[in-house]
């Protein structure tokens, strides 16, 4: 049996979830995580999709996207999924799959869910026991937002 459709909202926001196999760690250092945000970073590029928020935590990743089309932003999670697993793999020397299935999203009401979405993405960190508060943290979207550091993506 076919897999249905994955519900795409375009020019929506998405909080978008993707978690490491059997909870296992996705990132083994900050080198792992700058390859991370180089492939979203092109990725999102190329198919247009806008990334408001991010967190990249040990086992899993955290976005808060907008995409332009229905298959924008499977395009981006699965460009990324395959540079960044391929990447990864041949760094740590290991083969497999890295990612738990596919990535979860949910469309995310503009206003104040939106903005409590974002805080909730760039918080993560925090309430992971990564960082003692948001604008410490270097792999999140919160410095950015706080004026601490400029992503020009």
């Amino acid at each position: 049996m076919a897999r249905q459709r994955r519900l795409v909202c375009p020019g929506q926001l998405h909080h978008t979830v993707q978690r490491g196999h059997n909870a296992q760690a996705v990132f083994a250092d900050d080198e792992d995580r700058r390859v991370y945000l180089a492939a979203l970073r092109d990725a999102a590029r190329s198919s247009g999709v806008a990334v408001h928020a991010f967190a990249l935590l040990d086992n899993q990743v955290q976005l808060l996207l907008t995409p332009p089309t229905d298959i924008a932003l499977s395009q981006v999670m699965q460009a990324v999924g395959r540079r960044y697993g391929a990447a990864f793999n041949r760094r740590h020397g290991r083969s497999g799959t890295l990612w738990e299935g596919r990535f979860r999203a949910g469309v995310v009401q503009s206003g104040p869910f939106a903005l409590a979405c974002m805080r909730w993405v760039d918080a993560s960190a925090v309430r992971h026991g990564l960082n003692e508060s948001p604008q410490a943290s270097l792999w999140t979207s919160a410095p950015d937002w706080l004026g601490l550091r400029h992503n020009a993506w």
